[in-house]
């Protein structure tokens, strides 16, 4: 992108924080909704983390398609601690969920250790847990930018993207049942 930026090609980098909404691809593995669906989230670290709606950053890398290049833009979402976040995912679903918080500190050697024991298996996928706390030790509070309400992608409500998510998750649970 650098080489292509260095001969005029028009490139803006998008930064988003944690994307999450429906239409999500990824192996149920690596997901947190249909992980909190499932009972399969039994902890989560203190720590606060940044959600975006995916269709919240579609319509940001939409209206900078139609712009100017510009600087690099952070998009940016709800704040929101793991432990609130998937106890709103289980109220949102209606079902009862019932998350241990540790200390984030803590989290960040299991999370280091966990995925170095991965890396060492071939074919292995790291757990949302130990996902989500790397990606919590990165992220903190972060306020919705003037550049990106200026690109109209002002966060739409966090319980709305997580209505969409849980709905999406389940229509491809019920799908994948077999009939």
């Amino acid at each position: 992108m650098l080489a292509a930026a260095a001969h005029a090609v028009p490139i803006s980098l998008v930064h988003p924080s944690l994307c999450m909404g429906p239409w999500d691809c990824r192996p149920a593995a690596l997901c947190l909704v249909p992980s909190v669906l499932a009972g399969q989230v039994p902890a989560m670290p203190s720590q606060i983390v940044n959600i975006i709606d995916v269709r919240d950053v579609a319509r940001a890398v939409a209206a900078i398609a139609e712009a100017e290049p510009r600087e690099p833009l952070r998009l940016t979402g709800h704040n929101i601690g793991l432990p609130e976040l998937c106890a709103l995912i289980g109220e949102l679903a209606g079902i009862r969920v019932t998350i241990r918080a540790f200390p984030a500190a803590a989290a960040r050697v299991a999370a280091w250790a966990g995925w170095a024991l991965d890396l060492a298996r071939p074919g292995a996928v790291t757990p949302p847990v130990l996902l989500l706390t790397m990606l919590a030790l990165r992220q903190a509070s972060l306020p919705v930018g003037a550049a990106q309400r200026a690109l109209g992608a002002v966060p739409r409500p966090l319980s709305v993207t997580l209505r969409d998510a849980i709905a999406w998750h389940r229509g491809l649970a019920q799908s994948a049942a077999p009939l």
